[in-house]
């Protein structure tokens, strides 16, 4: 039995010392990664998202409103889109804390809302993006409320990577050499170029219809959120990006969910930009899905959107 336990240290030991080294490593050099969600949160935690106005919201923020085309109507000189893929608004008021942290404020936050923004998922969508940042208690705080991450992940080193081993290389990548890491996305935004799937189809054939649960807890968030803003007078802009007409239809729910959220443009005085009836919506070759915009229909919509914005603007 002595002689099982020191070779058993022996070999657990260095083990140990290893991960503990390793960890910070990795960490250090995913926090100069440029790649994917990193760009963004890199951004976001050097303090250099240095914009004017800044876009909100989830995949519906993030893959169809066009800073550059915002940038060149000359609505701000400078937009970034912080949109989060996949993320209700619980998620999104998160990283809105962390940006308030580590950047100026901007003038403006144009707050891209959905049906889905005050649900909140029980699963932690796209949970690796969140691994180099376990230092951080604003982060681990809010996606310890999530299914994700377990206490092994919390409370021992280099165990929350056992499923990102693309991320331990990405990491050594960037110790190596720097440059090497790519960064696909502008500002923040990237695009998606699909054609129309038969997603919706197959769910029309069924009849199927969705109910979105509220959750109480994102509500007084957003409650907070927007209390907030108003105090730093910060202005915000509520904007309901186009969806497929047809698709519309399909969440029972959806009237009461535009009553919440016109109760709250009318509570903290804000403009509310809604798309939902634009001629966009009528035509299946602006949208991969009926919730999301092709790049056409990006080209398409932002334009729209910047001229309404600089209206309310005064740009």
């Amino acid at each position: 039995m002595r002689k099982f336990l020191i070779r058993f240290s022996l070999f657990f030991v260095p083990v140990v010392i290893v991960f503990f080294l390793a960890d910070p490593f990795i960490c250090h050099y995913l926090k100069k990664s440029r790649s994917g969600e990193f760009s963004t949160w890199n951004d976001i935690y050097n303090g250099k998202l240095n914009s004017e106005l800044f876009i909100y919201g989830s995949s519906r923020a993030f893959r169809q409103i066009d800073p550059k085309i915002l940038e060149d109507s000359m609505i701000s000189r400078s937009v970034y889109n912080l949109g989060m893929n996949g993320h209700n608004f619980y998620m999104q008021y998160m990283r809105h804390r962390i940006i308030m942290k580590h950047n100026q404020k901007p003038v403006c936050i144009v707050l891209s809302l959905d049906v889905t923004t005050l649900a909140k998922r029980k699963d932690l969508f796209n949970a690796d993006q969140f691994n180099p940042y376990f230092n951080d208690t604003i982060i681990t705080n809010a996606i310890k409320t999530y299914e994700g991450p377990d206490f092994f992940d919390y409370n021992f080193p280099m165990v929350r990577f056992r499923f990102s081993k693309w991320q331990i290389l990405e990491g050594i990548k960037c110790f190596i050499k720097p440059s090497s890491s790519f960064n696909n996305r502008y500002k923040g935004f990237l695009s998606n170029d699909g054609k129309w799937t038969n997603e919706f189809d197959a769910a029309r054939a069924q009849n199927l219809k969705m109910t979105i649960p509220l959750d109480r807890q994102s509500i007084i968030l957003f409650d907070q959120f927007l209390n907030e803003t108003t105090k730093n007078k910060i202005q915000v802009v509520f904007v309901y990006s186009p969806e497929y007409i047809e698709g519309q239809n399909y969440i029972s729910n959806r009237k009461e969910i535009f009553a919440l959220y016109h109760a709250y443009a009318k509570k903290y005085q804000i403009p509310f930009l809604d798309y939902s009836t634009d001629s966009i919506n009528y035509d299946k070759k602006y949208f991969y899905n009926t919730q999301h915009l092709n790049t056409l229909g990006v080209n398409a919509f932002t334009p729209k959107l910047a001229a309404d914005l600089k209206v309310l603007l005064g740009r």
